[in-house]
């Protein structure tokens, strides 16, 4: 299936289009005006024309970590889709507000036994509100939330550069900061602004 790739950082969108072979095309960067009404405007623009010239059939939404809330969580399962099953029960003690206002997504850093211990990223539906307004009447799925800094770790994770490190992305005056402990992450910290950084 061909998708879109949406990546958004401080007032910028970087796009690229994915095919069933991997990387179709990289699109030149947007600048998105400052309200939401313009932004959906802007977005919904844009998918309409990757869908007649690349024939996309979705979108996966790559957000900046100071979006989401994340929590590292043991849990008594291992398999991929007990965990996906268990989270909306699971994080109702760690939110302020019902699960099912959340869109939560899980990285597995390490299993014992019959239990693992999962990174849960979990963000507000809300914040995604002028987003799902752009798909509108696109005809295009939501097919995923990922979070970029977590996208980025990844990768540098597989790079067996360092078992433990010290990984930090820079975006715009935000700093966001993951320890790596054995090939996983082992903490993250957003934040805002670079004094609170340090």
């Amino acid at each position: 299936m061909k998708a879109a790739g949406l990546s958004f950082q401080n007032s910028t969108l970087e796009v690229t289009i994915l095919g069933g072979k991997g990387l179709l095309k990289e699109e030149a960067p947007i600048a998105l005006p400052p309200s939401a009404a313009e932004k959906t405007s802007v977005l919904n623009g844009h998918l309409l024309r990757w869908k007649k010239d690349h024939g996309i059939k979705g979108v996966v939404v790559g957000l900046d970590l100071g979006g989401f809330s994340h929590h590292f969580i043991e849990l008594p399962l291992k398999s991929e889709k007990d965990i996906k099953n268990a989270l909306p029960f699971e994080m109702e003690k760690h939110l302020p507000l019902p699960p099912d206002e959340y869109i939560h997504g899980f990285h597995t850093v390490s299993t014992a036994g019959k239990t693992s211990k999962n990174l849960v990223l979990s963000i507000r539906k809300e914040k995604l509100g002028w987003i799902t307004e752009s798909l509108k009447d696109t005809g295009l799925k939501l097919l995923g939330i990922r979070c970029s800094l977590l996208e980025a770790l990844n990768e540098f994770i597989s790079s067996g550069a360092a078992p433990t490190a010290v990984f930090v992305q820079v975006s715009g005056h935000a700093f966001h900061i993951a320890g790596v402990s054995n090939a996983a992450p082992a903490y993250l910290r957003a934040s805002r602004n670079e004094s609170e950084a340090r």
